[in-house]
């Protein structure tokens, strides 16, 4: 049963499941990246969160933590910017078929508004039979500005903004021998 640390690349595509997206790996590469959005009122409070998915190798998407509501939320109140965390308890295993990836989605959103989707990260096909049941502390480097009326969420680069996913743990799915044998002797393919 992997445990890893997953980073979330910056500007570092590859398609997984016909979804392009950034890659969410078990090493640094890729160059830093950004998303946000303005203008701020006054005192406005910044809210971070993510959204966890499997997708099919067909492309179906299902969230497997919490429907509908981004979890492992930080928030700014105040001007600043830094890297910041948040944990999420997965409570019990999330089936998977082996050719499932996961889709980590990053949202962000303003006191009084509603959820914005800000990027999208994609494991590769894992080969697992499930996500174990674990608690996952989760790294953003976030920034909020109201003199340049900026909100933003900052990624992809191991020294600046090393945002990453700690506690992914999942359950390789068991590969069935194919036996071939005249029947007193077996050999495993």
């Amino acid at each position: 049963m992997p445990t890893e640390t997953r980073y979330k690349h910056g500007y570092n595509l590859w398609r997984v499941n016909s979804l392009s997206a950034d890659k969410l790996y078990t090493d640094w590469t890729g160059s830093s990246a950004a998303s946000g959005e303005g203008p701020l009122k006054v005192n406005e409070t910044v809210y971070w969160g993510i959204r966890v998915f499997k997708r099919t190798s067909g492309g179906v998407e299902t969230e497997i933590i919490s429907a509908g509501t981004p979890v492992a939320q930080v928030s700014r109140s105040t001007d600043g910017e830094g890297i910041q965390s948040a944990t999420v308890t997965i409570s019990e295993a999330i089936p998977l078929n082996s050719t499932d990836s996961i889709i980590v989605k990053v949202y962000m959103k303003r006191a009084t508004g509603a959820w914005a989707e800000m990027n999208d990260w994609t494991t590769e096909q894992l080969g697992a039979s499930q996500i174990d049941a674990a608690t996952w502390t989760v790294y953003y480097y976030t920034y909020r500005n109201y003199v340049f009326q900026v909100m933003a969420y900052y990624w992809g680069d191991s020294s600046l903004f090393p945002c990453r996913i700690e506690g992914f743990k999942w359950t390789p799915a068991v590969v069935a021998a194919n036996p071939i044998g005249d029947g007193l002797t077996w050999i495993v393919a």
